[in-house]
């Protein structure tokens, strides 16, 4: 049966005035749209969504810490998770971290973006660094990026660029940030910055791989732990 009843008895009346064939595509489209509008109305009314997130959360660099761990020891979100809000940029995300109040996102394309935490709201956007990938990371009110062979500082506030250091040649991973230092990995090869200079390298060690990590004194690359301080191989 066209009602999908099991006997005529319990389909509604025909309306004889409307024929079978004036029925078009988009009317079924539209009957489909209504049942799916209906569907996600009742899911998002019984889904309860967890209290909001607070604006102490702080992942300001690649992998939340100095370590890359990971971890979040203070991550308090239950389940189920909710969308709380979205915001474009121009190409991919490729990086993000989330500092004092605001999530700061850079763009396949070499742009960097500011968003309030808790709303989405766009404090600043759009603003380009270098055309290509660029690492990111947040310190003392100051967003540090890395790109090819070149170093940037931009005001999180107001995403003015406040420093650059532009140079060339091998991608630089994302800065990691430590007690008043950067360093990142280029090529094998670790750099130590201070975070208000720029200009020269506190000291500079072949580590190997294409990244870092540090715990404590130590830092580790692919295949050397070196002394964060001075660079000294340690093994």
């Amino acid at each position: 049966l066209a009602c999908g009843q099991t006997t005529p008895s319990t389909c509604p009346p025909i309306d004889s005035s409307v024929s079978a064939d004036a029925a078009t595509e988009s009317d079924f489209d539209a009957a489909d749209d209504a049942v799916d509008g209906a569907d996600e109305a009742e899911a998002d009314a019984s889904l309860v969504c967890p209290p909001r997130i607070g604006t102490g959360i702080v992942a300001s660099m690649f992998g939340i810490d100095p370590a890359h761990s990971g971890a979040q020891p203070t991550d308090k979100l239950t389940l189920p998770l909710c969308r709380r809000w979205t915001a474009s940029v121009v190409h991919h995300a490729a990086g993000l971290i989330v500092s004092n109040g605001s999530v700061f996102v850079a763009d396949a394309d070499g742009r960097l973006y500011a968003f309030d935490a808790l709303t989405g709201a766009t404090q600043w956007g759009g603003v380009l660094v270098q055309n290509g990938d660029i690492g990111i990371a947040y310190d003392a009110g100051r967003i540090f990026v890395s790109a090819f062979g070149s170093f940037y500082r931009y005001d999180a506030l107001t995403g003015v660029q406040v420093f650059s250091n532009i140079g060339g040649g091998a991608p630089w991973s994302a800065p990691t940030v430590l007690n008043g230092h950067l360093y990142m990995n280029t090529q094998g090869t670790v750099v130590s910055l201070d975070e208000n200079g720029g200009n020269t390298a506190n000291w500079v060690t072949k580590v190997g791989g294409s990244g870092l990590a540090i715990s404590g004194n130590v830092l580790f690359g692919d295949a050397a732990a070196v002394n964060v301080s001075d660079g000294s191989v340690i093994w």
